[in-house]
């Protein structure tokens, strides 16, 4: 039986380079593919319908341009309605931060866009046969980052969470029923924790800010 898979990523040329070198391979069956998280979603319900629980290779990028939702909500979405697809990260946001957050919404591999498509086979092939895979390169850094996560206590991580949403230092503020002191207090507590100096560094080592 041909091996299914998608791809989700909002370069025409990724998609259509990706499909047609999958297409090529022995035994993969490309099944389309979508460059807007929205897009991608109706591709993954229309799938679902028509394949059932059959097992669906899903190849998805982070960042998607011009739009407020990435593919962070792609692997959310997968994880609560679409346990038969098998997500993969392809993506060029590949530091800790990122491979954690991704982990954590269900993505089974992770690979660097700065590799090859023999990588990303790799990767398919491992999560086809009941495995996980992380890039190699790139192990090192998703460790030190979870380290960094679990040493953030409960209030900071919320802090956290309220900064990738944008909100300003006086709405967290409002939002957490502290004075701005307190979050300013917070905020140079997770700064030395991550080893960062400002909020665009910390919400990109925490794999938060798509740029």
């Amino acid at each position: 039986m041909a091996k299914k898979i998608v791809f989700f990523d909002d370069h025409t040329m990724v998609r259509q380079g990706l499909s047609s070198w999958f297409a090529s391979q022995p035994d993969f069956s490309v099944e389309g593919s979508a460059g807007m998280v929205e897009e991608a979603i109706c591709l993954i319900d229309s799938l679902s319908k028509s394949f059932g629980n059959e097992k669906i290779i899903v190849v998805t990028d982070l960042s998607f341009s011009n739009e407020e939702k990435s593919g962070y909500d792609i692997l959310d979405y997968i994880q609560k309605n679409a346990p038969n697809m098998l997500p993969v990260v392809y993506s060029s946001f590949y530091g800790g931060g990122y491979i954690t957050m991704a982990c954590e919404k269900g993505a089974q591999a992770f690979v660097s866009k700065n590799s090859g498509e023999e990588q990303l086979l790799k990767a398919v092939e491992y999560i086809l046969a009941g495995k996980t895979f992380i890039q190699g390169d790139l192990v090192n850094d998703m460790l030190s980052v979870r380290d960094m996560y679990r040493i953030l206590t409960k209030k900071e991580l919320e802090l956290l969470e309220y900064l990738a949403e944008n909100l300003s230092k006086e709405d967290i503020a409002e939002k957490m029923n502290i004075s701005l002191r307190t979050v300013e207090n917070y905020l140079s507590r997770i700064y030395d924790k991550t080893y960062t100096k400002n909020t665009i560094e910390l919400l990109e080592r925490m794999g938060r800010r798509f740029v």
